[in-house]
């Protein structure tokens, strides 16, 4: 019934073992710094051994503090963060699943209490 759902697909040159997707969702389980956690790793691990054939893991900020959306948001904006990505990836591998990252900048969807009183950048005034 489901034949097309659970066949082979290919995106460009990744292939992937079915076309079940998981969706960006923000877990709030990164470091206080943006780092990636115990908690984060566990959280992607879990929904890869579910069967997914991709998960597109959650915001990343680009630019940390002024593009962060929320207090607790992995961040991909220095070199100091790949080992922790690199983690999640081969975690997420592991099940046979593709990794796939989300960049974000929240621009004028964010607070100064988010981005610890950094002024918010965004390309028009108007929110």
């Amino acid at each position: 019934m489901y034949e097309t759902l659970y066949s082979e697909g290919t995106l460009g040159k990744i292939t992937i073992k079915n076309r079940i997707f998981m969706a960006p969702m923000e877990t709030n389980y990164a470091g206080i710094n943006g780092e990636v956690t115990e908690a984060i790793l566990r959280y992607y691990s879990i929904r890869a051994r579910g069967g997914a054939g991709g998960i597109i893991v959650e915001a990343s900020s680009v630019k940390s503090p002024e593009g962060n959306m929320s207090p607790l948001q992995l961040r991909i904006d220095n070199n100091a963060y790949i080992s922790g990505h690199a983690a999640l990836v081969e975690s997420i591998h592991s099940y046979d699943c593709k990794a796939f990252a989300q960049l974000a900048h929240a621009g004028r969807q964010t607070t100064q209490s988010i981005t610890k009183g950094v002024q918010v950048v965004a390309p028009s005034e108007i929110p």
